[in-house]
This record gives C-alpha cells, sequence and structure tokens, in this order.
C-alpha cells in the first residue's frame, strides 16, 4: 500500500510541476535552461517516461519558485 501511495503522490507532484510551468509561461527549454538540466529530462518527467530523481525534483521546484516539501504537503492535501 505504500508503494501505491508513493506512486500517486509522485503523479500529482509531477502534473502540478507542469501546472506551475504552463502557468507561468515557461517553456520545457526555458526551465531545463534554470534548472541547469537537459530539455528531455523536463519533458521526459513531465510525460512520465522517466521517474526523475530527487534532486532533480528539487532542482525543477526551485527554478519555478516552489519548494519540493511545499509542493508535496499542497498535492498530499
Amino acid at each position: 500500500m505504500a508503494k501505491r501511495k508513493a506512486d500517486q503522490v509522485y503523479a500529482k507532484v509531477v502534473v502540478r510541476l507542469k501546472e506551475l510551468r504552463k502557468s507561468q509561461g515557461i517553456s520545457h527549454e526555458k526551465l531545463a535552461a534554470m534548472a541547469g538540466v537537459t530539455r528531455s529530462a523536463i519533458s521526459f518527467t513531465e510525460s512520465g517516461k522517466t521517474n526523475p530523481t530527487f534532486y532533480l525534483c528539487l532542482k525543477i521546484a526551485e527554478a519555478l519558485g516552489v519548494s519540493l516539501g511545499d509542493l508535496i504537503k499542497e498535492v498530499e492535501e
């Protein structure tokens, strides 16, 4: 059951990161530059093609101006 909850939270975090990016009018390319990662890392994360590392999630959240802790808390509620 813990795995299922983890999968659900992960999926919600990815959706929320994508929503934040789009609401700020930021392209994959721009977010990648802001986070110091590749465009494909952003694209693959948002599409669910890969499971990003914790570090990548931290970098993306920081680039979007949110803490990962707040983001996780938000999606778990």
